[in-house]
């Protein structure tokens, strides 16, 4: 199962490719890291609920931006991924194999 690792200052977890590649195709909108590992979400700003608990840690930020949000601090993203960096880490997802 081909799989990332995401490190932020949180700590690190894996993702499945496909299901990166899935995000990226707009299949789905959060990523959910591989079972066993630090729960952690990739989601889209705008796609949660205003008053849930990704709603709530994304308020102020622009939609379509990317957030990792860590089940360890649900408050906040663990990291926030804007402009040129999402462009680029879509097309570096999709230079791995899949499976």
């Amino acid at each position: 199962m081909p799989a990332v690792t995401i490190t932020t200052r949180d700590g690190a977890t894996r993702f499945r490719v496909s299901e990166l590649a899935g995000f990226f195709d707009k299949e789905t909108d959060t990523v959910e890291s591989i079972p066993g590992e630090r729960l952690t979400f990739l989601t889209r700003v705008g796609v949660a609920a205003p008053d849930s608990v990704i709603g709530e840690a994304t308020a102020g930020l622009p939609d379509d931006t990317l957030v990792l949000i860590d089940e360890k601090d649900d408050s906040r993203p663990a990291a926030v991924i804007v402009d040129e960096d999402i462009v680029t880490f879509e097309h570096w997802v999709r230079t791995l194999p899949e499976g």
